[in-house]
């Protein structure tokens, strides 16, 4: 079932992980270092591509599309549900992950939110019969709290010198994301039932409500990297006013056509999402090329991107895709 508008929306988000990771820089500091409106629009511009931001608003739809079929009905079956879905992204993300470890040698930068995500889908038949028993908005609640409470607690007994908000490793960042995602569910149950929490006023001003978003997301960059406020504490207020935007958006789209260009580009944004990294390793690693100061090399980087995200796509997502749908179990 697809909605229209999201796969765009999916394709924006991925352009501005990839552009958060590249780190072109427009402006050198020798260049701005005489002028302090050019300081300020360096100092903007360094900001504006929070890929973390972007990730957040990736769960948010997380969680709308895989609600969004089971609040139409569908029945639940637990065993082939979790085997789809591990499937589904798993695959994929496991041949990246091995192509990092093995040919690489680094880390994979985004692993950390594939590892939330395949918890979020494992807790999501409990999730389902909560739903069903009218708990959403309890438990939404209650995951909040925890969230909050956990991102204090960390913080007291670690310190807040990291400030990513992955910073509680593999074992607990989803705990800090999960109310996230069930915004997306929530999201999910009211378009289900024609109730969107948005307006027509809303949607008239859809534009201006995208660049406060950006704005927003901006700013929590600058909190995290010039005043030392940690993403936990901004990303979670940021979460609502993304969950409102995408509202706006389903709404905005529900009326309009979805740019074939854009939804191809949503469709591999899971193969953008996880090979960017190696186009940049490749570049900067092997090539030596000064990705960050030549704006060539950042083109040439970004098509490679585009190129080498639609070859995995077709050798490695879409396979994967195909055989999750292919699982039939009834139970």
């Amino acid at each position: 079932m697809r909605i229209k508008g999201l796969d765009t929306i999916r394709l924006f988000c991925a352009c501005i992980v990839v552009l958060s990771h590249f780190c072109f820089q427009l402006f050198t500091e020798e260049f701005v270092s005489s002028s302090l409106i050019l300081t300020g629009i360096r100092g903007v511009y360094n900001n504006m591509f929070v890929g973390v931001a972007a990730v957040i608003v990736f769960f948010i739809i997380s969680g709308f599309c895989i609600h969004y079929p089971y609040a139409n009905g569908k029945p639940m079956k637990p065993v082939q549900f979790l085997i789809q879905r591990i499937i589904r992204i798993g695959l994929p993300a496991i041949a990246a992950l091995l192509m990092f470890q093995i040919y690489f040698k680094v880390e994979m930068q985004v692993l950390w939110s594939l590892v939330c995500e395949v918890v979020y889908y494992i807790l999501y038949p409990l999730i389902l019969m909560l739903i069903k028993r009218g708990k959403l908005k309890q438990l939404l609640l209650a995951t909040f709290l925890i969230s909050a409470i956990w991102t204090i607690l960390f913080a007291f007994l670690n310190g807040d010198a990291d400030g990513n908000f992955h910073r509680a490793g593999f074992a607990t960042t989803w705990i800090i994301g999960l109310p996230i995602w069930l915004l997306g569910v929530l999201l999910a149950e009211q378009f289900t039932q024609h109730k969107l929490p948005t307006t027509d006023f809303i949607v008239r001003y859809i534009n201006v409500f995208r660049i406060a978003l950006w704005g927003i997301a901006t700013l929590t960059s600058v909190l995290r990297f010039h005043f030392n406020i940690n993403f936990s504490y901004t990303l979670l207020p940021f979460s609502f006013i993304a969950y409102y935007w995408l509202a706006a958006e389903i709404k905005y789209f529900s009326t309009r056509e979805e740019s074939k260009v854009w939804a191809f580009g949503g469709m591999i944004s899971y193969s953008i999402y996880l090979v960017h990294q190696a186009v940049a390793i490749i570049v900067v690693d092997m090539f030596k090329l000064d990705l960050q100061n030549l704006f060539w090399v950042f083109a040439v980087a970004v098509i490679a991107t585009g190129a080498l995200s639609y070859l995995y796509y077709l050798l490695i997502e879409r396979p994967s895709h195909f055989l999750a749908k292919s699982i039939k179990i009834d139970f």
